[in-house]
């Protein structure tokens, strides 16, 4: 199909679910994503049953995409036995890399590495280069991959996939990323795309994109741009705005001309490294002691390493306890409120435990003065 007739697909008469007979037809080669908020069915991402393989994943920072790109990167590979290459510009896939033994890119000619019989998976990692370096490379890396693309490289219906994380929108200024997705159904090769924002990705591009997994989103042109494009209601649009970490909005358009729009309760895999629980009060989330790790050495004017041993030797650690540290470490609200917000609390839940937190440094430090 062109683009003309893919985009008018888009609009999508209103909200629907799965049947048991949809469910049954569509999950027979796919891998399971979640199950149906409403009905509990159960929905499998099968590249052979949407209009095209492609997958673009919105949300904020921890509010889950990273966890179901890694798993859809493991469950694509291992599961169904398509190859998978990973192009990492921030290094935030370094860890998961090694967890689920990637080849590494040496960044040196990529095609021999699809000539074998056994599905390929790759890591390419970009996030060590100056910026204009990685770009480059990152287009080179593209290009040769659009060639294997074209030169026939399915067997046997295996399928290659290519995802990019947040940076992507950095190659928008060249066409090989458009070229990728326009002709990727024909060669049977598939885009993933992760971003926090609907709106960075082009309409064009977008509406050649069969699959759109939303999770938490409260940027306003975001969510106008889903109720345009999809129809969604009020209602629907408030509700992405509140998900909770792992709760999405899937939109799919498939082959046989049916359009579904649905929310998962939770998406389901694997803890990939090391984990820690966030508590926020009665709630708690869970994230990776990593990412944690990161943000509290990046937001610390002093030596942190305290903190960092007492999060090492523990499962859980309460929200403003956390903040209490980070404030005695130095760091400053904004600081405090990205890093919240990398971790996926809200603001709402930061501001709380901020102000408990300053309370508790003023008076300790005063009680340590008396």
């Amino acid at each position: 199909m062109g683009s003309g007739s893919l985009a008018k697909l888009a609009v999508l008469p209103g909200f629907s679910e799965h049947c048991s007979a949809d469910a049954s037809e569509m999950s027979k080669e796919g891998a399971f994503i979640g199950s149906s908020e409403k009905s509990g069915m159960p929905f499998f991402f099968d590249p052979f049953s949407a209009i095209n393989p492609h997958i673009f994943i919105a949300g904020m920072s921890g509010s889950g995409k990273t966890y179901l790109t890694k798993n859809l990167m493991l469950k694509l590979h291992s599961v169904l036995g398509h190859s998978v290459v990973l192009l990492d510009f921030t290094g935030e896939y370094l860890e998961f890399s090694e967890f689920a033994s990637c080849t590494r890119y040496d960044f040196k000619g990529i095609g021999g590495m699809f000539s074998g019989a056994e599905p390929v998976l790759l890591y390419a990692g970009l996030y060590g280069m100056k910026p204009g370096e990685r770009n480059a490379a990152a287009l080179r890396v593209i290009s040769e991959l659009t060639e294997i693309m074209r030169s026939g490289h399915r067997r046997s219906g295996r399928m290659l996939f290519i995802i990019l994380d947040e940076a992507w929108k950095l190659l928008l200024g060249d066409r090989s990323l458009a070229t990728l997705i326009r002709e990727g159904r024909k060669y049977g090769t598939g885009i993933i795309l992760a971003s926090q924002l609907i709106e960075d990705m082009e309409l064009g591009m977008l509406s050649n994109i069969a699959t759109l997994l939303v999770f938490r989103v409260q940027n306003k042109s975001s969510l106008k741009r889903l109720e345009l494009n999809y129809q969604l209601g009020a209602s629907d649009v408030l509700k992405v705005q509140g998900l909770g970490v792992g709760e999405c909005l899937v939109v799919q358009l498939y082959k046989q001309g049916i359009r579904k729009a649905f929310f998962i309760k939770r998406v389901e895999g694997i803890s990939i490294g090391k984990r820690i629980k966030l508590k926020r009060g009665v709630k708690m989330v869970e994230v990776s002691y990593k990412k944690l790790e990161d943000i509290v050495v990046a937001v610390s004017r002093s030596d942190p390493s305290e903190l960092l041993a007492e999060l090492s030797s523990n499962k859980a650690i309460d929200t403003r306890r956390l903040i209490a540290w980070l404030i005695r470490l130095g760091a400053d609200r904004l600081a405090v409120l990205s890093g919240m917000r990398q971790l996926g609390i809200s603001d709402a839940d930061t501001a709380d435990a901020f102000a408990m937190a300053i309370r508790e440094v003023y008076t300790g430090a005063h009680a340590k003065t008396a």
